[in-house]
C-alpha cells in the first residue's frame, strides 16, 4: 500500500489462496491496487505456464515498470516476467535478496546440485535483461550481476521500522542483563548451522536459549536435557512486539548459518541493540562488522563459535558497546529508507516520469 504514494497504480501478480482471514488481517481497499491470482504454486504450475505467460504479456503491456525477484517455488515467476518485459521494452527492476537455490558444498546430492546450477544460470540471465538491479549483498552483485548491462546497486534488505529501533538511552539504561544468556532464533536445520551450534555448546559452558522449529528439534531437545542448567529449548513466538521484547533480554544473538542467505534476524537484533555472533558467510558479513557490531567466526567452525560465545558472555561491557554500534548501523537502514534510496537512485539514473503505473510479479 505504501508504494501507492509514488506509483499511480500497482498491479500485483502472485499466487493467492481463498482462506478465512486471520484475526489481525489488513484490508487493502484502494482501487489503484489490483491483485491478479496465478493460482497455487506447486509442481502442477508447469502446466499453467502458457496461461501465466499470456496473463503477464497482457498486464505488462499495460504498465511502465515491471518489478520482480528471482525467488519462488518450483521456479521464480520472474523467469516469465523478465523476458516478456524485455520483449515489450518495459523498464525492468529486479531485486536479488536471496540465493535459496544454492547448496552447501558436500551436503547435497546430484539432483540438488543440478537444480542449483540451472537456477544460477537462469537468474544471471534475467539480471542481464534488467534496467536496474538491486542486490542485498556485495557478493550477490559480484556473482549474479557479473554480466549485468543495466544499473547495479547494493541495498541491504530490512523490514525494520523506526518505531522498532530502541534509542541509545534505552539500551544504555538496560545495561548488563543480570541473567546473561545467548539466543539462537531460526529454523532448526543443518543449513542454519544448528549442528555447529550444538557442537559449540558441548565444547563450552555457555548459557544458550534455542527458539525455533525444524527437523533438528529433537537434537536440540536432547542437548537441552543433557545440559538443563544452561540450555533451554523455547516455544516459537509470533513476530511482533512480544518477539522484540524477547530479544531485549539477551546479551547476544547467535547466527551460525552455513548458506549465503542474509538472515532477517540480524536486522531485528541490531534494532534492539543486541550484537551478533555470526559465521563469516557473505550474507552475514554484509551486515555484521567484525569487532564492531559483533563477532565473526569461520563458517562451520564449532570451536571458534564456542570461543566467541564464551567471550560475549564474559565481557558484557564489550557486548553492550557492540550492541550500541549495531543499533547505529541499522538506524539508517529501515524499510522505508531502503525504498527511498532505491527510488532516488532510479530517479537519478533514469528520470522516469512521475507516478508511473507498475506491475509487481512475485511468489
Amino acid at each position: 500500500m505504501l508504494h501507492l504514494a509514488s506509483i499511480e497504480a500497482l498491479t500485483l501478480v502472485c499466487p493467492a489462496r481463498d482462506l478465512r482471514p486471520p484475526a489481525d488481517w489488513l484490508a487493502c481497499c484502494d482501487d489503484r491496487l489490483t491483485i491478479l491470482n496465478v493460482g497455487p504454486l506447486s509442481r502442477g504450475v508447469v502446466l499453467r505456464i502458457p496461461r501465466i505467460a499470456a496473463l503477464l504479456w497482457r498486464v505488462i503491456g499495460q504498465h511502465e515498470i515491471v518489478h520482480t525477484g528471482l525467488a519462488g517455488w518450483p521456479f521464480p515467476l520472474g523467469w516469465i516476467a523478465a523476458p516478456i518485459a524485455r520483449i515489450r521494452r518495459r523498464f525492468l527492476v529486479i531485486v536479488v535478496e536471496s540465493s535459496f537455490w544454492r547448496v552447501v558444498p558436500g551436503t547435497a546430492g546430484v539432483a540438488a546440485r543440478l537444480k542449483a546450477r540451472v537456477f544460477e544460470a537462469a537468474n544471471r540471465l534475467c539480471v542481464t535483461w534488467a534496467a536496474a538491479t538491486f542486490f542485498t549483498t556485495d557478493a550477490y552483485a559480484a556473482e549474479l550481476g557479473k554480466g549485468a548491462r543495466g544499473y547495479k546497486s547494493v541495498s541491504p534488505a530490512t523490514w525494520i521500522d523506526d518505531a522498532t529501533i530502541l534509542s541509545r538511552e534505552t539500551i544504555l539504561a538496560r545495561q548488563k542483563r543480570p541473567d546473561a544468556r545467548l539466543l539462537f532464533v531460526g529454523r532448526l536445520s543443518s543449513a542454519k548451522g544448528i549442528d555447529v551450534l550444538l557442537s559449540a555448546i558441548a565444547q563450552s559452558d555457555v548459557v544458550v536459549d534455542i527458539l525455533g522449529e525444524g527437523d533438528r528439534r529433537a537434537d536440540c531437545l536432547a542437548i537441552a536435557e543433557q545440559f538443563p542448567e544452561r540450555v533451554r529449548l523455547l516455544e516459537s513466538i509470533p513476530y511482533g512486539p512480544g518477539f522484540f521484547e524477547t530479544l531485549d533480554r539477551y546479551t547476544a544473538l547467535v547466527v551460525p548459518t552455513l548458506s549465503d542467505e542474509q538472515p532477517r534476524i540480524i536486522a531485528d537484533a541490531f534494532a534492539r541493540g543486541v550484537p551478533v555472533i555470526a559465521s563469516a558467510t557473505t550474507g552475514n558479513c554484509g551486515f555484521v562488522t567484525r569487532d564492531h557490531s559483533g563477532w565473526l567466526v569461520p563458517t562451520g567452525d564449532s570451536r571458534s563459535l564456542a570461543a566467541a560465545m564464551t567471550h560475549a558472555l564474559a565481557d558484557p561491557d564489550c557486548a553492550l558497546q557492540y550492541g550500541l554500534n549495531a543499533r547505529d548501523r541499522i538506524a539508517t537502514h529501515t524499510h522505508s529508507a531502503m525504498h527511498e534510496r532505491r527510488a532516488e537512485e532510479i530517479d537519478r539514473e533514469f528520470r522516469i516520469g512521475l507516478r508511473p503505473r507498475a506491475v509487481l510479479v512475485t511468489a
